[in-house]
């Protein structure tokens, strides 16, 4: 592995580390976008919650501790990625699902076993059998993330930022989700994007 970060001359690292049984750490330089496409983080360490009970969402508040969430997992890293030129993290919180990142990263387990990947579906309801990956999951349990704007913000409002995400802007990408089989899941549009990761 030390011959990939070499070729792609990533003096840089982006780096998320899974804190066991807590949040996910995000190094490096990484912006973080909420369901309606608006940065709410912009500078790291970040913590973002992965056991789904956070009250404000996407960050960790300590809910992991109340809950008594446990993922001690090994990182599956059978998928490894030749990383690409370093660039900045994006990070974008999908509706009730996902996280979706594009970008160089290492990925660190609790165990320091390590996955590399340019773009992933990382799992933040804390339900996937695939952790830190997301299985798709979110829709068994229904996930609610109704701490975000997505939840605050009148229909039409929510209509026009829509709109405008899919326009011209420099929206974050979107993700298609896919099934434990591979099939499909309704994916959404992704303007500037011509091929999104899917759910493992």
């Amino acid at each position: 592995m030390a011959f990939i970060e070499r070729v792609t001359g990533m003096s840089q690292k982006n780096t998320i580390t899974l804190l066991e049984n807590g949040p996910l750490l995000v190094e490096g330089e990484a912006r973080v976008y909420n369901t309606v496409s608006e940065l709410v983080a912009a500078e790291t360490p970040i913590h973002l919650c992965r056991c789904g009970a956070s009250a404000n969402k996407p960050f960790c508040d300590g809910s992991h501790t109340r809950i008594g969430f446990t993922d001690c997992c090994t990182v599956d890293n059978s998928k490894d990625e030749e990383l690409e030129a370093w660039t900045p993290l994006t990070i974008t919180c999908r509706p009730n699902a996902m996280l979706v990142i594009r970008g160089p990263v290492i990925i660190v387990g609790p165990d320091g076993t390590k996955a590399r990947r340019n773009k992933a579906a990382l799992c933040r309801c804390g339900a996937s059998r695939n952790k830190p990956f997301c299985d798709i999951s979110h829709k068994k349990i229904n996930f609610q993330d109704d701490a975000l704007v997505v939840a605050a913000k009148p229909e039409q409002d929510l209509e026009e930022q829509e709109s405008v995400a899919e326009g011209e802007t420099a929206a974050p990408a979107t993700l298609q989700e896919s099934a434990d089989d591979g099939t499909a899941v309704t994916p959404d549009a992704a303007p500037d994007i011509k091929q999104e990761p899917d759910a493992e």
